[in-house]
């Protein structure tokens, strides 16, 4: 059975069969893409490894269809039917900052895939994952393309060169490459050409994909022009030829084709004289010996087979090979005889009539290897591979003697002069490459191609948008252009005329609603297109000048006014002071130089410098309070600096929203959204209309368009659950400072507010019963909102409601450093009063210990999700310097007494800042009513507006009269739950090796059981055992192990984790979906263990050893790490550099001890070594671990 891979010449010959098959197919009916199988795959490949559910950089998570058009902090990602106003498109097509990917990522995608995402979003960005039918469509080709080149030859003597182009031949005399003749033929291809020892004839195979393959015979007269009507034609196979050989004599022809057949014509006559039937599967190479005797053929069935040519009968197979094979080769003494194709080897074997063995096997090419040709004088080997490279090897040796560069387009043929002297190369797009010996081009005789546009530079490089402007394009080739555009619907594009090929001039007229930004213009030829960017802006530009590095001495800039400036010094910040008046309202967009590492940070200072606003996003918004001068300052979040580092500044009257309110709508309603910013109008409203069947939790977004344009901010409204309370808006802003109560929050229910200042704190009031535990949550951050709440429950007396007593028991430091609010790791001063669940509390948060520090230079680690730690209790983890006491705390419940210890008491109450991971600076508490009753929820400002995260709106210094901030105060009732996802979503598996999986959980709403997890529908030859991630924990780790014949299969899936609980009394499944993986070959390293298992009773240790295989010449030390142990079993004896096994060692035994309240069962774990400087890691097969109860006898099973 053929698979869904094939061999590239048999692909390029179906898709030149379907582009340049004569009569018309039917007009193919135009698709939109589709979610499932175009977008989908996109974003899991380019987005989904920063913005899924648990890490959602800047808010956003593309897992989902209900998520991505949710989007994030910027605003809903994707607005059906409006590719201009979708923001992952503009972000992904590189016209609004941050660029995304980012430039450092390690895959950016294909233009054709980002038109695949605005054809998508064009066509309203419909959801198909729920029924995506498997369609093949019709291949029909929209423009003219060359038609490829698909076999060459030369003659034996060196006088002629022949090449099959499409459907016909043609031939040039050499040295000097005059054409000679150009044969056509009624099939749609050249499949192969061959000329006869003598030179005097040349067969050529041409065929239709599905039809009678020919073979066609033509006599070559001395002067080289072949007479148009072949000698002899020969209806040779039933479907296409794919190899033609002529005997040393040249009287018998060998063909192969996709039939499985190997036959033999009678030269000149075509006359059958055998058919050679052995393989099982397509045919796709031949060669005879030189001494005639012997014939060799290779196809899919991926064997050599050795022919008798007298008799017609197979002598041996060559059975090596694990895949197909697509070339063969003798030696010229043929006595050897070379073959490679998918699985990217050459193989060399002695091939004699009596038998035969293998000799030599390399890895050869990145790719399948095509062709295999010898030097006449069989010192060297030439080769071609998919990945279009084209090598040279010492025949004896099998080493590599020279590698040519990789051609730019996939090449299909290859052919090699006699003289070893100039080698000819046919590739996809028609091109015919003469290289020397080198691998230097001597000549290019095919196509004779139209020359394609160049563009040096664009003076000026932007124009003003809404007004006539006319660029002058420099480069060359540009009197061949036939039409320009600009990437902006409804532009004016006028192309002038020229006679000059280094000069075009360009007239453009954007539409005055457009947003300023960088562009695409584009110049279009027969020969092919250019592109190069335009920048549109809202104002006349003005350049920065120096001095300019302070709000003192920056130059005075009128507004509105683009600034154009450059960040060229590391640790720059550029200044330009402009004069308002009261009440003058601000907008600044900032556009970076495309392929720029710039990470603006936005700040508005005073004239001494005092900064009252900053951002994050690009954007700032800000509505001057006095009659002054203001200073604008930019500059990069690292402080990086570099040439490339240009930005231009749109300042003035560019509209911006920075919020709106409420945050949340209910269904089948209408609802009047208020929008905040500048140059908005006068109070700006927007009504938003939601219909009765809109899901709950999806957002919808909010446009403005004003007499400056569309609005930027992209915020947006989700829709809601649960009844929504609405604070009026005027006795919002009527608030000073202080406590303002806004009334009663439904339960479950929502209320919505908005904090005008910073200094104001809002209180509401909800009912609670004692059995009916809650969680009481802020949505603000998440949904785009300045506000850092922090939350607190009164009781009715409006007092702080205790919720524990933590009785200090043992004290130690942290030591050596500072430690974050985010860091698992913490340095202390001493553990010998400590243990492994123990509860620390440090400066107001309380946290638990993960794993006691290995050494004296080591971290204790606390319990933490993907590296942020957790405070428990609801308390949020903060800043420590060192020297900051650490109690080791036993908890209780409220109002509990101890006789005094030395120790402090500490009074924990129902209050929160950061909910923790998947909460950002949103306040969540789980709250368990003591009694019956009502309470109170105090919300306020944390820390005031600062700029802490990274894409944030515009943020006001405390002191001011700040931005509005909206939120959403959700009162329900717990609903306990899992989430799951794995890493690397894609992973890279070396054939008999392993990666680990890490497999992560995300509990919610408080679940803490445990959870089964397995990789399901894994291809045959890839394997990973079940696990589990134990109660209270989060994450763990399985090897996902290749077999070194694993093969994935013409149609993989992609890999599917499913989890499985029990929450409550019902078992609860959840899955996850990364990519395909991919097969590589074997690195430097091959990491195995001794012990396929291992046994240890709680309280005791075991070992394991681990055996290392260098490979390649590697000869490094080699770092062994262990990962996905349960917690409480641990390593032991990891020295400062952790375990190491040195260059004169293959093996290391390790330790492993178990905690002795560690419960019996069975778990497996990786062991993975790392190669340095490479940093690739190489995995071993999952170890299982089996922990007996106490009374076991511990040993390693078999």
């Amino acid at each position: 059975m053929k698979r869904a891979t094939p061999f590239c010449l048999a692909l390029a010959g179906l898709l030149l069969a379907s582009l340049m098959v004569k009569s018309q197919p039917p007009k193919p009916v135009a698709q939109a893409p589709s979610f499932s199988r175009d977008i989908r795959p996109f974003l899991s490949k380019y987005c989904l490894e920063c913005h899924n559910a648990q890490k959602a950089s800047s808010g956003l998570n593309v897992e989902n269809y209900r998520t991505l058009l949710e989007g994030g902090n910027g605003g809903p990602a994707v607005e059906p039917g409006k590719p201009e106003e979708s923001l992952l498109l503009l972000l992904v097509e590189k016209k609004q900052q941050p660029h995304m990917p980012p430039r450092n990522a390690r895959l950016q995608p294909k233009p054709e895939e980002i038109a695949r995402l605005r054809a998508w979003i064009a066509a309203g960005a419909k959801d198909d994952s729920g029924a995506a039918p498997l369609a093949l469509p019709e291949i029909k080709s929209k423009i003219h393309r060359p038609a490829a080149v698909t076999a060459i030859a030369y003659d034996a003597k060196g006088r002629w060169l022949a090449a099959g182009v499409g459907s016909e031949v043609r031939m040039w005399a050499l040295p000097d490459l005059k054409p000679l003749v150009r044969i056509p033929t009624p099939q749609v291809k050249i499949t192969a050409l061959a000329f006869s020892p003598s030179g005097s004839y040349l067969a050529l195979a041409a065929s239709t994909p599905g039809q009678m393959g020919e073979i066609r015979l033509h006599f070559v007269p001395p002067s080289g022009v072949l007479a148009l009507k072949p000698e002899t034609v020969i209806a040779a196979h039933p479907d296409q030829v794919l190899g033609l050989a002529f005997s040393p004599d040249g009287q018998l022809l060998a063909s192969c084709s996709y039939d499985r057949l190997v036959k033999l014509w009678r030269m000149p006559g075509g006359e059958a004289v055998a058919a050679l039937k052995d393989h099982s599967d397509s045919v796709y190479g031949i060669a005879l010996a030189s001494h005639g005797k012997l014939l060799a053929s290779v196809g899919a069935d991926r064997a050599v087979k050795i022919w008798d040519v007298a008799s017609g009968k197979r002598l041996y197979t060559f059975g090596e090979a694990t895949d197909w094979l697509y070339a063969v080769a003798w030696l010229p003494d043929g006595r050897r005889v070379a073959a490679a194709g998918v699985d990217r080897s050459i193989r060399i074997w002695e091939a004699l009539p009596e038998g035969g063995r293998l000799l030599h096997s390399v890895f050869a090419h990145e790719g399948a290897v095509l062709r295999l040709v010898y030097s006449a004088d069989g010192k060297y080997l030439f080769s071609l591979g998919e990945d279009r490279v084209v090598k040279v090897w010492d025949a004896a040796r099998m080493t590599e003697a020279r590698v040519f560069a990789a051609q730019p387009e996939a090449t299909f043929a290859l052919a090699v002069r006699p003289d070893a002297q100039q080698i000819a190369v046919g590739r996809l797009d028609g091109a015919l490459v003469l290289l020397d010996e080198s691998g230097k081009v001597q000549a290019q005789p095919l196509p004779s191609k139209p020359p394609v546009p160049k563009i040096a530079r664009l003076e000026p490089n932007a124009i003003i948008r809404g007004q006539s402007a006319t660029i002058t394009v420099y480069g060359e080739d540009l009197d061949a252009v036939t039409a320009a555009a600009l990437n902006i619907p409804a532009t004016q594009v006028e192309l002038q005329p020229t006679n000059n090929p280094q000069q075009r001039q360009i007239r453009l007229e954007t539409p005055l609603a457009v947003t300023a930004g960088a562009y695409q213009l584009t110049l279009q030829a027969p020969g092919g297109k250019a592109t190069a960017t335009l920048f549109v802006d809202c104002f006349a530009t003005v350049s920065e000048s120096e001095p300019n590095n302070s709000a003192r001495t920056a130059p005075l800039v009128t507004l509105p006014r683009t600034i154009v400036g450059v960040l060229d010094r590391a640790g720059e910040v550029d200044y330009y002071r402009f004069q308002a008046k009261a009440g003058q309202e601000i907008g600044v967009q900032i556009v970076g130089e495309p392929g720029a590492t710039l990470e603006p940070v936005l700040l508005l200072t005073d004239e001494n410098g005092r900064v009252l606003q900053e951002s994050f996003d690009g954007l700032l918004a800000f509505r001057c309070p006095h009659t002054a001068t203001y200073a604008l300052a930019v500059h990069d979040r690292q402080y990086r600096g570099d040439a490339k580092a240009r930005y231009r500044l749109q300042v003035g009257s560019v509209p911006i929203v920075t919020a709106v309110y409420p945050l949340g709508v209910p269904r089948n309603s209408k609802t009047q959204i208020h929008l905040f910013g500048v140059h908005l109008g006068n109070k700006p409203v927007v009504d938003i209309t939601v219909p009765p069947d809109q899901p709950v939790g999806s957002r919808l977004p909010i446009h403005l368009t004003t007499p400056f344009g569309p609005a930027l901010g992209n915020r947006s409204v989700v829709v809601a659950e649960f009844p929504e309370s609405v604070a009026p808006l005027a006795k919002l802003q009527r608030s000073e400072t202080g406590e303002l109560e806004l009334g009663e929050v439904p339960v479950p229910g929502v209320a919505n507010g908005c904090l005008f200042r910073n200094t104001q704190a809002h209180v509401w009031r909800f009912s609670a019963k004692r059995s009916q535990p809650l969680i009481i949550e802020v949505e603000a951050r998440r949904l785009g909102s300045p506000l850092d709440s922090v939350i607190e429950i009164l009781d009715a007396n409006r007092q702080p409601l205790p919720r524990a007593v933590l009785r200090s028991v043992a004290r130690t430091y942290t030591t050596f450093r500072d430690h974050d609010n985010v860091t698992a790791g913490i340095r202390i001063e001493d553990w010998r009063e400590l243990a492994i669940n123990d509860y620390l509390y440090v400066n107001g948060e309380l946290i638990r210990i993960l794993a006691l520090p290995r050494n004296p230079d080591d971290d204790c680690r606390f319990f933490n999700v993907g590296g942020q730690r957790l405070g428990y209790l609801d308390t949020t983890p903060t800043y420590h310097p060192p020297g900051t006491p650490m109690y080791k705390v036993v908890i209780h419940p409220p109002g509990s007494t101890f006789p005094p210890n030395g120790f402090p008491i500490f009074t924990l109450y129902y209050r929160n800042d950061d909910g923790g991971p998947g909460y950002g600076k949103d306040s969540r508490v789980f709250f368990h009513p003591p009694a019956d009753g009502t309470y109170y929820i105090r919300l306020a400002d944390a820390l005031g507006l600062t700029a802490a995260l990274a894409g944030s709106t515009t943020q006001q210094r405390a002191g001011e009269e700040g931005v509005p901030m909206p939120y959403r105060l959700i009162v329900r009732p717990p609903r306990p739950d899992f989430r799951v996802r794995f890493s690397p979503t894609q992973p890279q598996i070396e054939r008999g090796g392993a990666i680990p999986i890490t497999l992560t959980v995300d509990r919610l709403d408080g679940f803490a059981g445990r959870v089964e997890l397995e990789l399901v529908d894994l291809p045959a030859g890839l394997s990973a055992p079940r696990t589990h991630v134990g109660p209270e924990e989060f994450s763990t780790a399985v090897a996902l192990y290749a077999a070194p014949d694993a093969k994935l299969p013409d149609k993989p899936l992609p890999l599917h984790v499913i989890a499985r609980a029990r929450v409550g009394e019902q078992e609860v499944v959840r899955e996850a979906i990364g990519g395909i993986p991919v097969l590589i070959e074997p690195g430097d390293i091959r990491t195995t263990t001794v012990e396929p298992s291992i046994t240890v009773r709680p309280g005791s240790e075991t070992k394991l050893t681990v055996r290392i295989e260098r490979r390649n010449n590697f000869q490094g030390r080699v770092p062994i790490d262990v990962t996905g142990l349960p917690h409480g079993v641990r390593v032991l004896d990891i020295g400062l550099n952790g375990i190491l096994v040195t260059p004169s060692e293959t093996q290391r035994t390790i330790s492993i001890y178990c905690e002795p309240w560690v419960s019996p069962t069975e778990h497996p774990f990786v062991v993975f070594a790392r190669r340095e400087g490479k940093n690739t890691v190489h995995a071993a097969p999952s170890v299982l671990l089996r922990i007996v109860p106490a009374n076991a006898t511990p040993g390693a099973s078999k």
